[in-house]
C-alpha cells in the first residue's frame, strides 16, 4: 500500500469524525436548536410557535394481531416510506415516529400557508388510495388515518444525554393535539 497503516487509521478516524457531526447536525435540524448546537449552546432553550398534527393508524392493534409482528413492522415502514415527498412539498418536519404513529411539525408560516398542515394529511390519503390495491394483495388490509391538529407556543429543548439525545417540543400544544387525535 504506498500510505502506511498510521495514514490509513487517520483517515479512517477522519472519516467516522465527519459521518458522526452530519449525523449530529441532521438530528437537530429544527429551527433553532442547529444554530445553538454549532454556536456551542446545546442546552438553550427556545420557544416558538409551531403546528402539530399527530397521525395515526385506525385499527392498529387488530392489524398487529393478524399480521404478525414482522410482516406487521413491514406494513407500516411501507406506509411510511410514502409520507417524506409530502413532508418535504409542505415544508414540514416529521417530529417522531411513535409506533403506528407519526408527529409532524410546522412553522406557523409555513403551515399556514396555503394551507399545507392539511394539505398534507389529504394528500397521503389520496396517495393510500393508489396503493389500495397493492396494500390489499400485500397485507390484505388497507390503511386509513385519523388526525389531530393544533397550534401553539411550545418550548422547544435538547433532551437526553449519553444514550440518546433528541430534540423534544414541551407545552400545551402538543398535549392538546394528542387530546383531539384521540378523538
Amino acid at each position: 500500500y504506498p500510505m502506511g497503516i498510521h495514514e490509513i487509521v487517520f483517515y479512517l478516524i477522519l472519516l467516522v469524525t465527519i459521518r458522526y457531526i452530519v449525523k449530529e447536525v441532521k438530528t437537530r435540524s429544527l429551527r433553532g436548536v442547529t444554530k445553538n448546537f454549532i454556536f456551542g449552546t446545546p442546552r438553550e432553550y427556545t420557544s416558538d410557535i409551531k403546528i402539530f398534527m399527530f397521525m395515526d393508524l385506525i385499527s392498529s392493534t387488530s392489524y398487529a394481531e393478524k399480521l404478525g409482528h414482522k410482516k406487521y413492522s413491514k406494513f407500516i415502514c411501507d406506509i411510511y416510506s410514502e409520507i417524506d415527498e409530502y413532508v418535504l412539498a409542505t415544508k414540514g418536519n416529521i417530529y417522531q415516529y411513535v409506533g403506528d404513529e407519526v408527529v409532524i411539525v410546522w412553522d406557523i408560516k409555513d403551515g399556514i400557508k396555503k394551507d399545507n398542515f392539511l394539505k398534507l394529511f389529504l394528500q397521503f390519503e389520496q396517495r393510500l388510495l393508489e396503493l389500495k390495491d397493492y396494500f390489499n394483495k400485500t397485507y390484505e388490509i388497507f390503511p386509513q388515518f385519523k388526525a389531530g391538529f393544533h397550534v401553539g407556543e411550545v418550548a422547544i429543548a435538547e433532551v437526553g444525554d449519553i444514550l440518546k439525545r433528541e430534540v423534544a417540543f414541551h407545552g400545551d400544544a402538543v398535549n392538546t393535539t394528542a387530546r383531539i387525535c384521540s378523538l
